[in-house]
């Protein structure tokens, strides 16, 4: 259950969960600041936690609140949308059965007479997905390879505020269904970093070097996903 608390005026959702340690986001596309947190702790504890990160809240919010808000996609016939960093133009047939797929520089939707943007919408995403899964297909056992580590399952989902995760315990890594949007230096860097979390929990100096060993710019990589992912979206 999530609660709203005001750590000085700034207004912050609280979500309690069975775990260890709390973690702070800002969130897109409004900056709104959203805090889990164990379920034993206090509202001490969650402004002790809060309070000596605000001024990294104020800057991070800022950078939402300055952004033009992305209109919402409505994958209309002529509209374009990014499939693994390149941008498509959707065309639309009408076909008995929905169907989805690359043409050059078109994305071909299938649809039936009558459809609507939600449709649309779910077509469109069926694709990504698969796409996106035929992508990691590729580049995850090269990665395995190369680090001598190995998942034991892997799944896309769409997730708000992270791109990749990973269980050490189950060695199954999960991949933001967003990264069908990105390009393959994207793809690939996320790959790596949630691999990497298979031998090493946190993101420390060790975790670091590991990155450091198999992909020697991954920091600009990461800066630049950062900086751009919402052009891609």
């Amino acid at each position: 259950m999530a609660i709203k608390v005001m750590v000085e005026d700034i207004p912050v959702e609280v979500k309690r969960k069975q775990i260890k340690n709390m973690y702070l986001y800002v969130k897109s596309p409004n900056g709104d600041v959203v805090v889990s947190v164990p379920t034993s702790a206090t509202t001490t504890d969650i402004n002790k936690f809060v309070l000596p990160r605000i001024d990294w809240i104020r800057r991070n919010r800022m950078k939402f609140l300055n952004r033009d808000i992305p209109k919402e996609k409505t994958y209309d016939e002529g509209t374009s949308v990014f499939v693994a960093g390149t941008s498509l133009t959707i065309k639309i047939e009408y076909a008995a059965n929905q169907y989805a797929h690359r043409d050059g520089d078109y994305l071909i939707l299938g649809l039936r007479n009558g459809h609507n943007p939600e449709r649309r919408e779910r077509v469109v995403r069926e694709f990504m997905r698969e796409d996106l899964s035929r992508r990691i297909e590729r580049f995850l056992p090269e990665w395995e390879d190369r680090t001598g580590l190995k998942a034991s399952t892997w799944q896309i989902k769409d997730m708000e505020t992270r791109w990749g995760t990973c269980n050490m315990q189950e060695k199954r890594l999960w991949f933001n269904l967003k990264l069908a949007y990105m390009p393959d230096e994207f793809l690939e860097y996320v790959i790596l970093h949630e691999v990497a979390h298979l031998k090493i929990a946190g993101h420390g100096a060790d975790f670091s070097a590991f990155l450091d060993k198999y992909m020697i710019d991954w920091r600009d990589i990461k800066k630049t996903l950062n900086a751009r992912y919402a052009e891609f979206l």
